[in-house]
């Protein structure tokens, strides 16, 4: 099962993508925890996530081919 994950502004800049492949992914919990493991300095930051553009909570089970957003707060007017 393959999962499309988007990061957007300080999360792309931390992890030095924009887009990343994933496989073994069963839930947004999953996610979180990769993103944890992977790139520590991410647990800074307060965010969303959006499957496939709906923002969910950490119990959302993954399909494959599912697209996965890193929501970080939006400053704007």
């Amino acid at each position: 099962m393959k999962i499309k994950l988007l990061t957007f502004g300080v999360f792309g800049d931390l992890t030095g993508k924009s887009c990343h492949e994933l496989t073994g992914m069963k839930t947004v919990t999953d996610i979180e925890t990769y993103l944890k493991e992977s790139y520590p300095e991410t647990q800074k930051f307060k965010y969303k996530i959006a499957v496939n553009t709906k923002v969910v909570d950490g119990s959302k089970e993954l399909s494959d081919g599912d697209e996965v957003a890193i929501l970080p707060p939006f400053a704007g007017g």
